[in-house]
């Protein structure tokens, strides 16, 4: 079994270890390590990444209690600046190779950063709120958490006021494996029933848990089960932020950010709001209020644009040659009300209007006293149009160019 170096220290970065086995699977070629410092894909979070003697390690899972390093030879990473290149086999790295692994840091301290920001928040959430950790997901695009309760605006900033709080007391992480007896004393978060040796995180104030008797305050904001790597202490994390939250699976699902990542969060946000005030000549304090003047405006001159729309259709329609129009863009309640006009005016025929181009395809309205489902039944069988609708209107869309479709209408005897 390989020996886990990050489990109860995160900081490990760089490590020396023995290859004890390798394989190729639908994942790659990975290696099997007598140790590691190399977290792998587990609890939500995503694997770290690095090298291996300065191949790239691109994946780390644990599979049939082996964590396998999965790695690559496509990129350079040695000092050197010497590629690798060859195809790896079970030669490459032999039973009982000697090897030296590094862990992206940077990417490891962003992660531990993000991690322990969420421990903060679901365990005051469950504090506070009564609500359990359901979900939670890391990786470089984002971090998630989900939870079975609601939140109103002004609890979202309670929670982050308050872990934020708890960030600044340089609250430390406690990590270790109590003994049955003593893990049968303790409360803790998890999401399921957990068999054998269990990994607790706390973060604590005080008494660390082997010095612990009922004299001393412990002042514990969150406890958890958990085999993922974390900071020291809560000062590491840095700032900490709810980026959106919104309704799921009955329950709330909540973005975070911490820290570097965090930063990076900000920065865009910023450049976005700053770029924002200067499109609206407004104080990028009054953006917001200059988008929603803006789209104020916006709408007025849609209802206005629409309002003539439907104006210079009804004229078409009133003056067409033929039961058949074709538009390049109109909106759907015009192009509705301009068939039905030409209804009025060719009643024996079916009157059609196709809006698109050759390029995209056409959306299409049909009205006729006729039975317009057998007109869609051709045009799906020579025009592989699709769409539905009733005996006097239908509509959909068709990936055809004009000139087949008014061939498909000629024949119809239409125009």
């Amino acid at each position: 079994m390989t020996e886990k170096l990050y489990d109860l220290d995160s900081y490990v970065r760089e490590f020396d270890a023995v290859v004890t086995a390798c394989r190729s699977d639908k994942n790659g070629f990975g290696l099997v390590l007598d140790r590691t410092a190399f977290f792998p894909e587990g609890g939500g979070q995503s694997s770290d990444i690095g090298e291996i003697d300065g191949y790239r390690v691109t994946d780390v899972r644990i599979k049939d209690n082996e964590i396998i390093h999965y790695i690559s030879s496509a990129q350079e990473l040695t000092d050197d600046k010497t590629a690798h290149t060859e195809e790896l086999t079970e030669k490459s790295f032999p039973a009982g190779k000697a090897v030296h692994g590094k862990v992206n840091w940077e990417k490891r301290f962003e992660r531990m950063q993000q991690h322990s920001g969420e421990h903060l928040l679901s365990g005051y959430v469950f504090s506070n709120f009564g609500y359990h950790n359901t979900g939670f997901h890391l990786s470089d695009n984002g971090t998630t958490v989900d939870f079975d309760g609601t939140f109103t605006e002004s609890d979202i900033e309670r929670i982050e006021d308050a872990v934020n709080r708890t960030i600044l007391r340089n609250v430390p992480c406690h990590i270790f494996y109590p003994s049955p007896e003593e893990l049968s004393q303790l409360t803790y978060r998890s999401k399921k029933e957990l068999e054998g040796p269990v990994r607790i995180v706390e973060f604590y104030e005080d008494v660390p848990f082997t010095e612990r008797t009922d004299d001393n305050e412990v002042i514990l904001y969150d406890r958890c089960a958990c085999c993922a790597p974390h900071v020291r202490s809560t000062i590491e994390i840095g700032l900490f932020k709810i980026l959106s939250f919104e309704h799921f699976k009955g329950g709330t699902r909540m973005e975070i950010a911490c820290g570097g990542r965090l930063l990076r969060e900000m920065r865009v946000m910023q450049e976005n709001v700053t770029g924002i005030s200067r499109l609206l000549s407004v104080k990028p304090e009054n953006a917001a209020k200059g988008v929603l003047k803006l789209n104020d405006s916006f709408k007025a001159l849609k209802f206005n644009y629409i309002r003539i729309e439907r104006e210079l259709l009804d004229i078409t329609a009133q003056h067409a040659g033929s039961p058949v129009l074709f538009l390049e863009s109109a909106d759907t309640a015009n192009v509705r009300m301009a068939v039905n006009a030409l209804a009025l005016r060719f009643p024996d025929d079916y009157c059609c209007a196709f809006v698109g181009n050759d390029e995209k395809g056409y959306n299409f309205i049909v009205a006729s006293s006729k039975d317009c489902n057998e007109f869609l039944s051709l045009m799906r069988s020579e025009l592989s149009a699709s769409g539905g609708g009733s005996r006097s209107m239908i509509q959909g869309n068709v990936k055809a160019t004009r000139e087949a479709i008014e061939a498909f209408i000629l024949n119809r005897k239409v125009i």
